[in-house]
């Protein structure tokens, strides 16, 4: 699966320290859409909020998590049109 280059650069900078999902995205693995999965939070947690210094940082906390699971959504995407590509090649 070859996934587009703008995907790629967005899932390395949201997950900038993940070897194992950059090798899967450079080998265009459908493990990424694992590491995707598990990795992405669901929310910001209650300590982070009460935590934060500022609106602005618990903002950026929560466009971090909007980021990764909006990562999860697309990659369902990419797979599904892929799949559809190989169907119809049989």
């Amino acid at each position: 699966m070859q996934y587009p280059k703008k995907f790629v650069e967005r899932a390395k900078a949201a997950y900038p320290d993940f070897a194992r999902l950059h090798q899967a995205l450079d080998a265009g693995s459908e493990w990424v859409g694992r590491y995707l999965d598990d990795s992405a939070p669901q929310s910001v947690s209650l300590k982070e909020i009460l935590n934060a210094k500022s609106l602005e940082e618990v903002q950026a906390k929560a466009r971090a998590v909007k980021e990764k699971q909006e990562l999860y959504d697309e990659w369902g995407k990419l797979y599904k049109i892929e799949l559809t590509r190989q169907n119809q090649g049989r």
